[in-house]
């Protein structure tokens, strides 16, 4: 068996945060990582308002506590947008084993702090952008992306549930999808994990 180790950190390009995060990985945290993280932190600070912030909370059900809370807070009724559904996301949804990469129901009110889970092909926004949503319809929302005013239209994406088998006779290997699964590329996010929060694009 050929053992393969991955050395390079895509996810992050500050080489100092990188140094840290793999120090709490391995457990090897020293007092000059703390120094670097306590840099970060504010005791005074207060929210302008302005940029849209994260509540960083350690597990998904804290973090889905404090957006439930949040989406009750907002003014109105809020709008529920339905998943779409086929061959084995269905199937997993149905038995409850799996992760689907979005909700089934997804709850949403204009003023409700959202973001993105899925990079978009035009390159308007990526997974982790953050916006607000602006407007509402039965089929799609318009958000506005936290940096800058611009607005866009956000439709349902398509996620699918694909395997590789090798077919003999062509010999070569194809891909099979065997499901799909649709809905607004969007997810609640006053609050995000920790882990979550460490995939996030930064414009520093």
């Amino acid at each position: 068996m050929q053992v393969v180790e991955l050395k390079h950190v895509y996810r992050q390009p500050d080489p100092a945060f990188v140094e840290v995060l793999n120090a709490v990985r391995d457990n090897t945290v020293q007092p000059h990582h703390l120094a670097v993280l306590n840099t970060r932190h504010d005791p005074d600070y207060e929210p302008s308002g302005e940029k849209l912030e994260l509540i960083l909370c350690t597990t998904n059900a804290i973090a889905d506590t404090v957006n439930e809370q949040r989406l009750k807070d907002l003014e109105g009724d809020s709008s529920a947008y339905d998943a779409l559904l086929t061959g084995d996301f269905e199937q997993e949804a149905r038995s409850g084993g799996g992760k689907l990469p979005a909700d089934l129901k997804l709850q949403l009110k204009v003023g409700a702090q959202v973001m993105f889970i899925k990079n978009d092909l035009q390159k308007r926004w990526v997974n982790g952008t953050l916006g607000k949503i602006t407007e509402m319809s039965d089929e799609h929302v318009e958000v506005r992306l936290d940096e800058g005013e611009t607005v866009h239209r956000v439709d349902k994406s398509e996620w699918e549930h694909i395997e590789y088998k090798w077919n003999r006779q062509k010999e070569e290997i194809e891909k099979i999808v065997t499901g799909t699964f649709r809905q607004l590329p969007l997810k609640l996010a006053w609050a995000v994990t920790i882990h979550k929060s460490q995939g996030r694009p930064s414009s520093r």
